[in-house]
């Protein structure tokens, strides 16, 4: 049983293949037959008919969009459907107390279709203003995880103490996630409207460095922007991208017109509000400063207002920075997460003329691809576009998250993608 809605349409519920829906255009309502390719064959099973293989499609439809929903508990409740009284659901656990700002208890779906070999039989999360309040109370046995993206994160300032203590340095795991954190160019304003600056700031910064001087993390370094472990990512051994080297960015700058960054006019760096990013920032500067003797302007906003300032494309404006931060995280393993963040219909591509244009078609081609081989030849071209011919952005790192586990939690385990799966813990005594 499939929802479905469209802009301006009516949802309606589908039990074949086929499902009209009504939709309001200039002449008024009309008709139109959309064939979805998806039914319900059975009470348990939906089944998918795909225009070509995708590898990444079982990974997809294990996302929230894909999961179903009790129709007639939602019609009857509305807005209040998912209170603990009136809220169904089939996952392994179900929803038994949810106080509003503090926590919220789940307890074992004896409905479940695998509910034997579901062995925690309550879970409670609490929600803490104040990592540091958090880790308090791990301390004191309060909390048995805390850490990563999922849960409440650890306080940097912490992390050493954490590492030199001998039984909480035991119970410290560190965990891919799939972020990429990365600086993007505005390529239509000068300076950074020239490929060769763009390169030679580029190949200035050592992201290294700012890992462990500035972040002071376990972040990896980025080459790319697509995480490593999504279908279609760019093997990092292919040294694709810029890499750091000061003496080459030197030139590019020499061949851009500002030998020894003589004559460089005012470049602006604009981040979000944050303590870690505007470290990173002035190590940037730093950086830049003492490899290419450039100086840049860093100015940071709140989030409301940055993102207002950088979404819209007005890379002329006055208030346009010539770089920006930004960061993504993605469901599922496809690199057409990552690069579909640049198609010039989301608004992050600043590309102008016709590598715009050579992006978007390359990028249109991977989500069409009929094989899956050249779905991956097509993402990294697209990317190689992107990152290395035109430099339109600078990938970071790739976001490792640090958890807290108590011993007695068995069959923990990080994922990269997606939530984490309590059913296949348990607890030892």
């Amino acid at each position: 049983m499939i929802w479905v809605t469209t802009n301006e349409a009516k949802t309606q519920f589908l039990k074949s293949g086929n499902i009209r829906v009504a939709m309001a255009d200039n002449q008024g309502q009309s008709e139109k037959i959309i064939s979805l390719g998806v039914r319900a064959i059975d009470d348990y099973t939906v089944q998918f008919t795909l225009e070509h293989a995708k590898a990444s499609f079982p990974a997809l439809v294990s996302t929230e969009a894909y999961r179903p929903l009790p129709r007639h508990i939602i019609e009857q409740y509305g807005d209040e459907w998912t209170l603990p009284q009136n809220i169904q659901t089939n996952g392994s656990y179900r929803l038994a107390e949810w106080d509003k700002g503090n926590r919220i208890v789940l307890t074992k779906n004896p409905d479940y279709y695998e509910a034997d070999k579901v062995n925690i039989r309550k879970v409670e999360y609490h929600i803490v203003p104040e990592n540091s309040i958090g880790l308090t109370m791990y301390e004191n046995e309060a909390l048995d995880i805390i850490g990563g993206a999922v849960y409440l994160r650890l306080p940097q300032t912490e992390i050493p103490r954490i590492q030199t203590d001998p039984k909480l340095y035991k119970q410290m795991h560190t965990g891919e996630q799939a972020c990429t954190e990365w600086y993007e160019f505005n390529t239509q304003k000068s300076p950074t409207d020239n490929v060769l600056v763009r390169k030679a700031i580029a190949a200035a910064i050592d992201k290294q460095l700012l890992i462990e001087i500035v972040i002071k993390g376990s972040q990896i370094p980025a080459m790319s922007l697509i995480h490593p472990k999504s279908f279609g990512a760019i093997n990092p051994n292919e040294k694709v991208g810029i890499q750091f080297n000061p003496e080459q960015a030197k030139e590019w700058l020499k061949e851009a017109g500002y030998p020894d960054g003589q004559g460089f006019p005012k470049l602006v760096l604009l981040h979000n509000t944050s303590e870690a990013h505007r470290k990173i920032a002035n190590g940037i500067k730093t950086l830049l400063k003492h490899y290419l003797n450039i100086e840049i302007e860093v100015r940071e906003l709140n989030w409301t207002r940055y993102n207002a300032t950088i979404k819209p494309l007005q890379p002329m404006s006055q208030n346009s920075p010539h770089i920006f931060r930004y960061s993504g995280c993605v469901k599922y393993s496809d690199a057409i997460n990552w690069l579909g963040l640049f198609h010039s219909s989301a608004g992050l591509n600043w590309l102008s003329g016709k590598n715009s244009e050579l992006f978007d078609k390359t990028v249109d081609k991977a989500i069409f691809a009929a094989a899956q081989v050249k779905s991956e030849e097509l993402s990294r071209r697209a990317e190689q576009i992107l990152i290395e011919e035109e430099v339109a952005i600078i990938p970071l790192y790739f976001r490792n998250a640090r958890f807290l586990v108590k011993p007695r939690v068995k069959g923990w385990y990080n994922k990269a993608f997606g939530g984490q799966h309590i059913r296949n813990w348990s607890l030892e005594n």
